[in-house]
């Protein structure tokens, strides 16, 4: 039972290694793509990459309201009028 504990630790840790290194070889990739293209390529991928992050924001600033603003609005306008329609005199006051 040992045995195939330690055995599956190592083969994990084999596969852990092995998949990192397959991410630095990603990343020493994507560092030479980026470094041989031109300016202008450049700045177009720098664009695509700004126009995601706004599109990011949008949504967490929709989802945002959605969730936790318009419920905090809605509240306004209902605890006023549950707080009418309660019959204090059977709550003894």
């Amino acid at each position: 039972m040992y045995i195939r504990y330690f055995y599956r630790s190592v083969n994990f840790e084999k596969q852990v290694i092995v998949i990192l290194k397959l991410g630095v070889k990603y990343v020493y990739m994507k560092i030479e793509e980026l470094q041989q293209l031109t300016g202008e390529q450049k700045l177009e991928e720098i664009y695509k990459s700004v126009e995601q992050m706004r599109q990011y924001f949008k949504w967490t600033l929709i989802i945002t309201l959605i969730f936790f603003i318009l419920p905090l609005v809605a509240l306004i306008f209902i605890i006023p009028s549950f707080l009418n329609s309660l019959n204090y005199s059977s709550l003894g006051l």
